[in-house]
């Protein structure tokens, strides 16, 4: 008879992070936690020093601590249109359908003209979640998704693209999104992040979040941006655009050739068009840019057999800060067409 051969692989285990914002230390960290003596473990599993203190914007990792147990999340591909590709650890890169679990580790990328919405964490009931939508030529890492009771908290790694966290359902979680040039932490999502070319760009829609670089901390407003220059403390906080209003096609006018209107924004350089199959816009198809208030491309590809199709416009500014979407209005395809 043959010997029996044990294999033990690895257990990845959930990994949970902290943030080091203006003010903390280890020992505060710790004594937040409600266990003072864990300023010991965090220093050994961050390789600090016992003389030293982590710069601001520091991402540290927890260890494990009293209280509910800390369990892993699940991403999932909620929605892919175009090319968008996944890559799961230990694995090679392969198609991102809707539906694909995504562990933490896993990285996707979407194409030229592609798009796609992440799941990243739910509560422990399941309803409340945390969602992200990355625009195209895109590329994320799901460094992290883990949850303890009704307490969600990701983080995410962005190599380049646009992203949009979306302003959660039900109770907040805290999404961190970590770039070459700094991170940006804000609880409920409602903001985007977008790697620039040596820089980060972030704008607060729904909530305040932080922006951290080169161990400064700037706090940015609900309906502000800040940029992050690599190397460079974030700038400070500006105004964003307000949000536009459609008029062409006009409501219940069948789309029959792509032609868009909307009112012009003072201050703006130019406007983004998005056009979606929900009403949330977590399932983009489309999406241009326009440097006048009107948009009508030559050719306009889009699914036919959905149940329905919604358009909005936004402005962006001088510098490149994209302001606030105006409301969705839904596009009405001629007769004949559809489901």
């Amino acid at each position: 008879m043959s010997p029996l051969l044990l294999i033990i692989l690895p257990v990845l285990q959930a990994a949970e992070y902290r943030v080091v914002h203006l003010g903390d230390s280890v020992e505060t960290i710790a004594q937040a936690l409600g266990e003072p003596a864990l300023a010991a473990d965090i220093r050994a599993l961050n390789q600090i020093d016992a003389d030293t203190q982590p710069a601001i914007g520091s991402l540290l990792e927890l260890p494990i601590t009293p209280g509910p147990p800390l369990v892993e999340q699940q991403g999932a591909v909620l929605h892919a249109s175009g090319e968008v590709t996944a890559t799961l650890p230990d694995q090679a890169p392969g198609p991102a359908t809707p539906g694909l679990e995504l562990p933490q580790g896993s990285t996707v990328c979407t194409g030229p003209g592609s798009y796609a919405t992440l799941r990243l964490a739910r509560s422990s009931g399941g309803l409340a979640h945390d969602d992200v939508n990355l625009l195209a030529e895109t590329c994320l890492t799901l460094v992290s998704a883990v949850s303890r009771a009704a307490e969600r908290s990701s983080v995410l790694r962005v190599e380049s693209g646009s992203i949009a966290i979306r302003a959660a359902d039900e109770s907040p979680g805290t999404v961190v999104v970590e770039t070459a040039s700094g991170i940006t932490t804000g609880r409920g999502g409602g903001f985007r992040v977008s790697r620039e070319a040596d820089a980060t760009r972030t704008e607060a829609l729904d909530a305040p979040v932080a922006v951290l670089g080169a161990g400064q901390e700037v706090a940015v407003g609900a309906g502000q941006g800040s940029r992050t220059a690599t190397g460079q403390a974030p700038s400070p906080p500006v105004d964003l655009l307000l949000g536009t209003i459609p008029q062409r096609p006009q409501l219940d006018q069948p789309l029959r050739r792509p032609d868009f209107g909307w009112t012009a924004v003072e201050g703006a350089l130019g406007y983004r068009v998005e056009i979606a199959t929900s009403d949330d816009f977590s399932s983009i198809v489309a999406a241009d840019g326009a440097p006048d208030p009107s948009w009508a491309p030559q050719l306009l590809f889009l699914p036919y057999r959905v149940q329905g199709l919604w358009w909005r416009v936004a402005a962006f500014d001088r510098v490149g800060f994209l302001g606030y979407p105006s409301e969705p209005r839904e596009l009405v395809l001629p007769a004949g067409v559809g489901p």
